[in-house]
């Protein structure tokens, strides 16, 4: 169970996001049960990022609040134009085993991504969701989080994942890849 304040320190001073005080509180209520494969928020030191620059620049551009799988990827909100306004910022994957996507162009498009239930696939050059339908075993609060997304946001889960990444990247992938290389040490 994350504390509200506890969450709000990854923000650096910035307004977190109604979506995300929702979902922290939704979270909380399911216990230890995952709602999402592999997703849970959390509170970040930028370790992780800090294998692609110690930039105080790229650190401050960079919050994470999410773990999004079991082997260290992470998401977080890209300040894009150094904007001040989390609703509205992309949200980025930053691989476990390396390479960093825009998912979502905001944490609404994100949120509809959960729903899908499938942890993201990063690799340092695409990132997707794959879930075999065959024997794919839902998370124990996935139905849980689809009647809360639809109860707090009057929102029926996206069909897929990849076509909400889709749109995204191709609204602001290659500006973040352009602006990410400006800082990748590696």
């Amino acid at each position: 169970m994350i504390d509200q304040k506890e969450f709000a320190l990854n923000f650096n001073g910035l307004e977190v996001p109604a979506a995300l005080v929702k979902l922290l509180d939704f979270e909380n209520a399911q216990g230890n049960a995952y709602y999402s494969a592999g997703f849970e928020l959390g509170c970040f030191d930028k370790v992780g990022l800090r294998s692609y620059s110690e930039n105080e620049l790229f650190l401050d551009s960079i919050i994470e609040f999410a773990r999004a799988d079991g082997t260290g990827s992470t998401y977080g909100f890209w300040l894009r134009n150094n904007t001040r306004d989390l609703r509205e910022a992309p949200v980025i994957v930053s691989g476990g085993e390396g390479g960093m996507h825009i998912v979502a162009e905001n944490i609404q498009g994100l949120l509809h991504i959960l729903a899908y239930d499938a942890e993201p696939m990063v690799s340092w050059k695409k990132v997707y969701y794959y879930k075999n339908e065959t024997d794919h075993e839902a998370s124990p609060k996935a139905d849980a989080y689809k009647k809360w997304m639809s109860d707090y946001f009057n929102a029926e889960p996206a069909a897929d994942a990849d076509s909400i990444v889709k749109s995204a990247q191709e609204k602001y992938e290659y500006e973040f890849q352009h602006w990410l290389k400006g800082y990748y040490a590696g």
